[in-house]
């Protein structure tokens, strides 16, 4: 796993854990991370191959709403970013 995947990744375990906030509030949380984090790519090519790669991280996680629902979200974005 690369560097940056791994930063994005321990910030969505911390959400996924954090049991101050809502599911609701944890998932805006972390569809607005995974936002900034494609932010600092502008290459096309190089933002899919970084979403397949988080895509693969979180599929281990699994399990549970929180994750399955950043599943389908990083699979939109996957789809918005195709050439």
């Amino acid at each position: 796993m690369s560097l940056e995947v791994e930063r994005i990744t321990e910030t969505l375990r911390a959400l996924a854990k954090d049991t101050t906030r809502r599911e609701s509030q944890r998932f805006v949380a972390a569809e607005q991370a995974i936002k900034t984090w494609l932010a600092q790519t502008s290459d096309p090519t190089e933002r899919q191959a970084k979403l397949r790669e988080l895509d693969d991280e979180i599929s281990a996680e699994g399990g549970d709403d929180f994750w399955d629902g950043l599943l389908a979200h990083i699979e939109q974005q996957l789809n918005r970013e195709k050439p």
